[in-house]
C-alpha cells in the first residue's frame, strides 16, 4: 500500500521549478515578410523548458514512447504537433493548471499549464545567439568567439555530403537531453539534437502578425520547427534552421520543449484591459517603450523615435473656432443629404496571414456604395466582444484599399507592400483599421467625371468637402460596430490620404488623434486647386486664410505631420507653429496627457520610410491609450 502511495505521488508531482528558466522580456528586429519593414518585435516575459521533453517524461503522462530509437533520457520523437498539445493539456490538467488549447487546437486565454513556445519565444530563449540561425555559407566565424563554441558543441551534422556519412550519423542518433550547449538564458541543446514545434502556422517567408508577443500567421498548412536536428548541417542549406511540417505527421528528427506564460500582475491585466488588447495566448500585451512611460513621460519616447513637439509660434490673435469653421465650410460646400443610416454590404470574408476583415460597400449616400476594408488583427479572432476589449481604429483613407493592405484586391491602384501599407502596420500594433477608397477612384471611370457628377448632384460642393462629409458618416458607421471602441477613433494617411485626414480631423471630433504624410500642409505646398480638391472655390478663401486654421480646428488632439522634404519639410515647420498656438491656449484650459502639435522629418523624399511609419504607429497608439474621455 505504501508503495503504491508513493508510485501514486510521483505520477502526480509537478515538475520541480528548476526545469524551466525564465526568459526575460525581449526586442527582436524581424523584417516583415509582407511588406518588407523592419519591425521591432517585443516578447513578453516567459518559462522555458530548460531541455527538450524526454522520453521518459513523455511517457510517464502518455503512457507509451513513440521514439524510433527507444533511450529515456533522450529527447522524444515520432510526436506529431496535434500529439504535443495534447501533452500539454493532459499534464497540465494532472497537476491542476488551467489547460492551454482547446478541442480544436486554439489557445486559450489566461492559461496557466504547459504550451508550445511561439517562434519568437523560441527565438528570444535562444538570447544573444538568434543570429546564430541565420548562418551563410561557412559563416561561424563572423561570430564571438561564445557564439562560434556554442554551435562547435551543438549536436548537428558535420560529416561529408555522402550517404554512408549521413547512415552513420543516423545511426548514432540523438544526445541525452542533459547534454549539449547552453544558451546565455539557460537552455540546452535549442541547436541540433532535434528540431522543436513551435506553436506558429508556417510561411516561408517571416510574417509578424503582431509586434508585441505574436502568435505567427492566421492562415498555413503547417507548423514551424526550429534548431535542427543531428542530421542538419550548419551551413548554408540549413534553411536558417527553420522548417516546417504538417501537425498531424511524426518525424524521428522532431521533438519538443515546453513553455509556460507568467501571470501578468493585477495592474498590468487592468491596462490590457482598458486597452482592449489582450493577445490570444493569455498574457496581457507588453507596452513598448513609449507606452510603458507615465503621461508625464510621454515627450521624452517620441523624440526617441524622431518625433518632436512643435513649440507655438509668436503669440498673435486667434479667430474663434465658430468662425474658422463657417469659413471653410463655406469653401468647401456641404452635401444636402437627408441624415440616413449607414448600410454595409460584406462583399468578400478575407483570411490573411495577419489579419482578418471584411471587403465592404457602404451606402452613405443613397445610390452610391462606398468601397472600404476593415481590418482586424488576427489575435482577436472569435470570442465575444466583451471577453476580447473593444479595439482602437485608425481610419486610412487613400486611392484605393489594395495599397494600405499591403495586398492586390483588384483595386486600380494596387501599389506593391511597403511602407504604404498603413493598414498592416495597423494590425500588427494591434489596432483595428478601416480603408477607405477616395471618390476619385470609387465614384467614377476618371477623375474629371467624378468632379463633373459630383457638381450635378450636389453644385457648391468641392471634392474634398464631400470627403468631410464621407469622413463624418464613415464615424458613425464605426461608432456602432461592435469590434470598435468609439471613443478611441483616429486618421491616417499618405499624400492624398494626408490631405483628407487633416481635412477629416478638422472638421469631425470623433477621430481623436490625426496622422498626416507628406500633404503639403500649406496651401501652396500642394495641388489643393485641383477640381478634385477645392478647385476654383480655394478662390473664396481670404489671403491670410491657410491650414493652420484647420490645425486650430483640430486642438487640442494630437496630430503628426510626417515630412520628406518633398511637400513637406523644414518649409513646414513655420505654418506648423501657428497652428500650436491654439493648442497652447486650449492645454491651458484641460489636463490632458497627451495632444499637441508633433513632426517627423525623414528627410527621404515623398514616400515615407518604414522607419517613420513604424513610428507613427507607435506614436499613434500610445495617443490612443490616452485618448479616452476626451
Amino acid at each position: 500500500m505504501i508503495f503504491l502511495l508513493l508510485l501514486l505521488l510521483l505520477l502526480v508531482a509537478p515538475v520541480p521549478a528548476e526545469e524551466f528558466v525564465s526568459i526575460p522580456e525581449s526586442v527582436q528586429r524581424v523584417t516583415d515578410g509582407i511588406t518588407g519593414i523592419p519591425l521591432d518585435v517585443r516578447v513578453s516575459r516567459f518559462l522555458m523548458a530548460r531541455e527538450e521533453l524526454s522520453q521518459q517524461e513523455f511517457q510517464r503522462i502518455v503512457g507509451r514512447n513513440p521514439s524510433r530509437h527507444k533511450q529515456p533520457d533522450h529527447p522524444v520523437t515520432g510526436v506529431s504537433w496535434n500529439e504535443a498539445l495534447a501533452y500539454c493539456n493532459r499534464r497540465s490538467v494532472r497537476e491542476g493548471l488551467s489547460a492551454c488549447y482547446d478541442d480544436e487546437g486554439g489557445l486559450l486565454p489566461g492559461c496557466s499549464g504547459y504550451r508550445l513556445p511561439t517562434e519568437a519565444e523560441w527565438m528570444a530563449a535562444l538570447g544573444t545567439l538568434n543570429s546564430l540561425t541565420e548562418l551563410g555559407p561557412d559563416a561561424a566565424h563572423q561570430f564571438p568567439d561564445a557564439a562560434r563554441q556554442f554551435l562547435d558543441t551543438a549536436h548537428l551534422f558535420r560529416g561529408e555530403n555522402s550517404v554512408a556519412a549521413v547512415q552513420e550519423a543516423q545511426h548514432s542518433g540523438t544526445l541525452p537531453v542533459s547534454s549539449g550547449p547552453v544558451s546565455p538564458t539557460g537552455t540546452r541543446n535549442q541547436l541540433g539534437n532535434v528540431w522543436e514545434w513551435c506553436w506558429d502556422r508556417y510561411h516561408a517567408a517571416r510574417i509578424v502578425d503582431a509586434v508585441t508577443d505574436p502568435l505567427g500567421p492566421l492562415t498555413g498548412n503547417e507548423r514551424v520547427i526550429r534548431g535542427g536536428s543531428f542530421l542538419t548541417p550548419p551551413r548554408s542549406w540549413n534553411k536558417g534552421l527553420r522548417s516546417s511540417m504538417p501537425p498531424g505527421e511524426r518525424s524521428p528528427y522532431v521533438g519538443f520543449r515546453l513553455a509556460r506564460s507568467v501571470p501578468v500582475d493585477a495592474d498590468e491585466q487592468g491596462d490590457a484591459e482598458g486597452s482592449g488588447l489582450v493577445e490570444a495566448s493569455g498574457p496581457a500585451e507588453a507596452l513598448g517603450p513609449a507606452e510603458a512611460l507615465g503621461p508625464a513621460e510621454a515627450l521624452g519616447p517620441a523624440e526617441a523615435l524622431g518625433i518632436v513637439p512643435v513649440l507655438p509660434g509668436p503669440p498673435e490673435a486667434l479667430e474663434t473656432p465658430e468662425a474658422i469653421r463657417q469659413r471653410w465650410r463655406t469653401v468647401l460646400g456641404v452635401p444636402n443629404v437627408p441624415p440616413v443610416r449607414v448600410q454595409a454590404v460584406v462583399r468578400q470574408q478575407l483570411v490573411q496571414a495577419a489579419w482578418h476583415g471584411r471587403l465592404l460597400d457602404l451606402t452613405v449616400e443613397p445610390g452610391l456604395a462606398l468601397r472600404a476594408l476593415l481590418m482586424l488583427p488576427a489575435g482577436v479572432i472569435g470570442g465575444s466582444p466583451g471577453a476580447r476589449g473593444r479595439l482602437p481604429v485608425v481610419v486610412i483613407p487613400f486611392y484605393d484599399v489594395d495599397t494600405p493592405a499591403g495586398l492586390d484586391l483588384g483595386g486600380r491602384n494596387a501599389m506593391p507592400a511597403g511602407a504604404r501599407a498603413l493598414g498592416q502596420l495597423a494590425v500588427q500594433h494591434g489596432m483595428a483599421a478601416l480603408l477607405v477608397r477616395w471618390a476619385g477612384e470609387n465614384d467614377g471611370p476618371g477623375y474629371l467625371e467624378v468632379v463633373a457628377d459630383l457638381a450635378q448632384r450636389h453644385p457648391g460642393v468641392s471634392g474634398m468637402g464631400y470627403w468631410v462629409w464621407q469622413s463624418q458618416r464613415v464615424a458613425d458607421w464605426l461608432s456602432a460596430q461592435p469590434e470598435i471602441d468609439p471613443m478611441r477613433m483616429a486618421i491616417a494617411g499618405h499624400s492624398l490620404g494626408g490631405k483628407m485626414a487633416l481635412y477629416a480631423a478638422a472638421f469631425e471630433p470623433r477621430y481623436r488623434a490625426v496622422v498626416s504624410s507628406e500633404p503639403g500642409i500649406a496651401l501652396g505646398f500642394s495641388n489643393y486647386q485641383d477640381p478634385w480638391y477645392l478647385g476654383e472655390r480655394i478662390r473664396l478663401l481670404p489671403p491670410e486664410a491657410d491650414h493652420h486654421q484647420l490645425l486650430q480646428l483640430t486642438a487640442p488632439r494630437p496630430f503628426l505631420l510626417i515630412a520628406g522634404e518633398s511637400a513637406d519639410g523644414a518649409k513646414s515647420l513655420a505654418l506648423l507653429q501657428r497652428g500650436a498656438r491654439a493648442y497652447a491656449d486650449a492645454s491651458a484650459q484641460a489636463a490632458r496627457p497627451h495632444g499637441g502639435i508633433w513632426m517627423l522629418n525623414h528627410g527621404s523624399g515623398h514616400s515615407p520610410t518604414p522607419e517613420s511609419v513604424t513610428a507613427a504607429m507607435r506614436w499613434l497608439k500610445q495617443q490612443l491609450r490616452g485618448a479616452r474621455g476626451r
